[in-house]
């Protein structure tokens, strides 16, 4: 078998060292490819992997607390709504500050080691808290649950698909953000299913099993971390690209920037307008979904509903965005995404009738399949994988940070005013804003020619 420049070194197994690469331009085996790989390409074993990450972030994720609060509030004579956002708020802005140093270490040591790691202290999360008595265990509870479930889990699957995929990246992205969509339709009513069987520390028992199930031994055991490591190409190929001019096979030819280089660069900030819109005003609007949507006249039955149906469009709309990505300007569908958020949030305001609600729902949909699409995929095109880590941890920390702050000015709007609708009013101008400068953001270049071999 002929080597262009570099032969791999096969385990005991028959497969390649897996190990990250560090190093600059990763020079790949231009062979026939083994047959064993011809009829199925790993990569869609990688999918469904990170699909799956995307479906266990649920115990950390605002859908699932829905499920959750009133029961618990319930029992726990002690604590009230408000201590319990609190403590939202502030677990998630701790989070948020731990994803950078997540980011870096999936960059170090791939996500066949982090992964299964998540996955474990994620279980403990759900177990801690349901074993909770006090308000200073829902703080620590609700810090374990953001940055384990909201923030590694995606982080970490979203990386995997930076490693395997490079012209195909927004498909790829869509498809496992089908993950995601599908968890907002089923994970909240199997907890409230567990719930009505038993109670709230049950249902959050029963989601640290899955957890464990689907996030430790599977990607232990089956994630690679490159293609290259199993003598495989990105975007599911068996065979290597078209040679260089000059002979030499090199696939990793992406820019490939710093977090600290990302962070000086302009187009990383409006990239990022579009991240923390998205999650201030997103999250909000998910969290208050009953009381804004009752306030016109929705019953809480049919609210509830919608959130089905807004994933439901949101799959679809996944995988066509997911399409899109890899063939139009990225920044001009997250512009897109932010029209569509200033839509949904006038809706709010003016409702004409309760069946204009599914509306609402059709439209969040949409903005939530090119959120998990260009949202997520964007990042690692303009800045490359060598550091995908590094970069987007940065970016999700702010993020995290956004979502955790988001329903506090609605709920002091309602509170102070007796409505939601200035709480309503600010938020409409945020995503006018964010479309304003992601339109304008360019694929960025790096000066020193020799930063991107």
């Amino acid at each position: 078998m002929a080597l262009s420049k570099t032969a791999y070194n096969t385990t005991s197994d028959g497969f390649p060292p897996d190990s990250h690469s560090t190093g600059a331009a990763f020079l790949l085996p231009s062979p026939e490819p083994t047959p064993r790989y011809r009829a199925f390409h790993y990569g869609y074993v990688i999918i469904l992997l990170a699909a799956a990450g995307h479906y266990m972030s649920a115990p950390g994720q605002t859908y699932c607390f829905s499920a959750m609060v009133d029961p618990m509030l319930v029992e726990l004579e002690d604590i009230d709504r408000s201590e319990y956002s609190l403590a939202y708020l502030v677990g998630t802005i701790l989070a948020g500050c731990l994803l950078p140093i997540s980011g870096s270490l999936v960059d170090r040591f791939g996500a066949r080691a982090t992964m299964p790691i998540a996955g474990v202290l994620l279980g403990l999360a759900c177990t801690w808290m349901s074993q909770l008595e006090s308000l200073a265990a829902l703080y620590f509870g609700f810090l374990m649950l953001r940055c384990f479930g909201q923030g590694m889990l995606p982080l970490f699957s979203n990386w995997l698909i930076g490693e395997w995929f490079q012209k195909r990246r927004g498909m790829a992205i869509g498809i496992i953000g089908i993950g995601g969509a599908l968890s907002t339709m089923t994970i909240p009513w199997l907890a409230n299913q567990a719930i009505k069987e038993a109670d709230w520390r049950y249902a959050w028992m029963f989601l640290a099993t899955m957890t464990w199930i689907l996030m430790i031994a599977p990607p232990l055991l089956f994630i690679r971390n490159r293609p290259e490591a199993i003598a495989l190409f990105p975007d599911l190929r068996f065979t290597p690209p078209p040679l260089e001019n000059n002979g030499s096979q090199v696939v990793d030819n992406e820019p490939s920037w710093t977090r600290a280089e990302a962070l000086c660069d302009l187009t990383f900030w409006k990239l990022l307008t579009v991240g923390i819109t998205s999650a201030l005003v997103g999250t909000a609007l998910m969290f208050h979904q009953v009381a804004l949507l009752g306030a016109h006249g929705v019953s809480r039955d049919f609210a509830i509903e919608l959130i089905s149906l807004q994933a439901g469009v949101g799959i679809v709309s996944t995988l066509v965005f997911g399409y899109l990505t890899d063939r139009l300007p990225a920044q001009k569908l997250l512009a897109l995404s932010m029209v569509l958020l200033a839509l949904d949030t006038l809706l709010l305001i003016y409702l004409p009738t309760p069946q204009m609600a599914i509306l609402y729902a059709v439209i969040m949909g949409l903005f939530g399949g090119i959120i998990r699409t260009a949202g997520q995929v964007t990042w690692i095109n303009y800045y490359g994988r060598k550091n995908q880590g590094a970069v987007c941890g940065a970016a999700l920390s702010v993020m995290v940070v956004a979502s955790g702050i988001g329903p506090y000015p609605l709920a002091w709007s309602e509170q102070k005013t007796g409505s939601f609708t200035l709480g309503l009013g600010i938020f409409l101008i945020l995503p006018i804003i964010s479309a304003a400068c992601v339109w304008t953001a360019r694929k960025p270049t790096k000066k020193s020619s020799g930063a991107n071999a």
